[in-house]
């Protein structure tokens, strides 16, 4: 059918949108006799059980990789004597920065070699927005998405009779893997345990550590004799003080939401003088463990304890 992309955009934008919202309350049907039942009141009672989960995923859970998911890269020949680098991402579970579950059932793959030249033709200042040192910095993410399926004949008004007066009978919750040029250049770095919490996902910085105290709760932190649970106290003391990330309701939120959601999976370099010339396999290197972590609540402990 001629809409199904732009359908399955338009539910990725709106589930992305209210997956975001952690502010608005949560509101369920009251069932009542003799009430009509329709779309919106079935959208509804379904949007109270998937954000309550999502809320539950990322503050109690956290965001991050659960298994799998690891990122590789291998060499292939090509006709005519050329080699393709490729990269690829195996099976496995996460939970991304929007709270919501990403299951990816199998191995995906994609050419680095025709990714960088289609970069090349279409983006050439991005991609070299990103290159410095002789190194082209690069990301792979994966977040949820929304993806329109079943595609149904209706009867509601067609206001384009060039469209196909169909729509989605159901959604799949599907995901979206990305190779992004990172144009922040950041050098490889362990992501914090408290992603869920701050604005970037970045840890605190020692300052912001506990967070602000009163003299008579900084007496008491301090008489805490044993020093794990000193720790892990002020880690609490921390949380007590941080709010729900709010988001911008301007032009261009939708770039911050996908940012928002999408979690990194790996740092890819690129050895390279120029970008325009195709990789070579032992000039690409992959950093898996720059990915934050879902942690549960005995490893937080461990973690405070060091």
């Amino acid at each position: 059918m001629s809409d199904t992309v732009s359908q399955s955009a338009d539910l990725d934008s709106q589930d992305v949108r209210r997956d975001a919202d952690f502010f608005a309350m949560l509101e369920r049907v009251s069932f009542q006799a003799g009430v009509m039942v329709g779309a919106e009141a079935l959208d509804t009672e379904q949007a109270y059980h998937r954000r309550r989960l999502n809320r539950h995923q990322r503050f109690l859970a956290g965001s991050g990789t659960v298994f799998g998911l690891a990122v590789g890269i291998a060499s292939a020949p090509r006709p005519g004597g050329a080699t393709d680098i490729t990269l690829s991402v195996a099976q496995g579970y996460a939970i991304d920065g929007l709270g919501r579950e990403v299951l990816v059932p199998e191995t995906y793959s994609i050419s680095l070699t025709d990714w960088l030249a289609a970069r090349n033709r279409d983006d050439p200042a991005g991609l070299a927005s990103a290159l410095a040192n002789n190194t082209l910095f690069l990301t792979v993410t994966v977040r949820g998405q929304a993806l329109a399926t079943g595609l149904t004949p209706t009867a509601a008004p067609v206001f384009d009779a060039g469209v196909d007066p169909v729509v989605a009978s159901r959604v799949g919750d599907s995901f979206l893997l990305e190779l992004r040029a990172d144009a922040t250049k950041v050098a490889d770095a362990v992501a914090g345990p408290f992603g869920a919490w701050t604005q970037d996902r970045r840890p605190p910085v020692v300052g912001d550590v506990p967070g602000p105290l009163t003299p008579r709760e900084t007496q008491f932190l301090a008489g805490i004799a044993d020093v794990p649970t000193r720790n892990v106290m002020a880690l609490h003391a921390w949380l007590m003080h941080r709010t729900l990330p709010a988001w911008p309701d301007a032009p261009g939120v939708e770039a911050v939401l996908d940012a928002a959601a999408r979690v990194v999976l790996a740092s890819v370099h690129v050895a390279t003088t120029d970008v325009t010339q195709p990789p070579v396999l032992a000039n690409v290197t992959v950093n898996n463990l720059v990915r934050p972590f879902v942690r549960p609540n005995a490893l937080l402990a461990a973690i405070a304890a060091a």
